[in-house]
């Protein structure tokens, strides 16, 4: 049996943008992420494709995402390069001024590294120096290999922030 793509959608509205207390929240997404009998891997990739456009932003979109990751398949419309693209997706709408769900952004990049570089690498130069300030070696370490592993035209569009990793 598999719940219509618009019920799902409601029902993580209903639950972002409805419940007071961030533990049933939580809960609750997390129910609606594991029940694969109920949402199938295409209605929670057509229904998370919804909500990063969905405004204002959902705020436990970062949690939905994350959760989304173990369900990635290969095979599948749920699979690592559309989680990507529902990073990137979220660049142009200044995920960094929106604390919890960037902290959620940011969290889907650790887990989907190196495939999230490219995604880091799309932030305003000024995002990514401050990202690279506060992040440990797990983020500055691959980001640096996959910097020098690029040709010089793509190291030298990216020369402030490779000075900043050498620091």
């Amino acid at each position: 049996v598999s719940v219509p793509l618009k019920n799902l959608i409601e029902v993580l509205q209903l639950i972002f943008n409805q419940a007071k207390n961030s533990s049933i929240t939580a809960a609750a997404t997390t129910n609606s992420s594991n029940s694969n009998e109920i949402f199938t891997v295409n209605v929670i990739s057509s229904g998370l494709g919804q909500l990063v456009d969905h405004s204002p932003l959902p705020t436990l979109l970062g949690r939905s995402l994350l959760q989304s990751i173990p369900l990635l398949n290969p095979s599948s419309p749920l699979n690592a390069p559309f989680i990507l693209s529902l990073l990137a997706r979220l660049i142009p709408r200044k995920i960094w001024e929106a604390g919890k769900l960037w902290e959620g952004w940011i969290r889907c990049c650790r887990a989907l590294l190196p495939g999230s570089l490219s995604v880091l690498l799309q932030l305003p130069t000024g995002q990514l120096e401050k990202l690279l300030k506060e992040s440990g070696s797990d983020l500055k370490v691959p980001l640096k290999e996959y910097l020098y592993n690029q040709p010089p035209s793509v190291r030298n569009r990216y020369a402030s922030i490779l000075s900043a990793l050498d620091k």
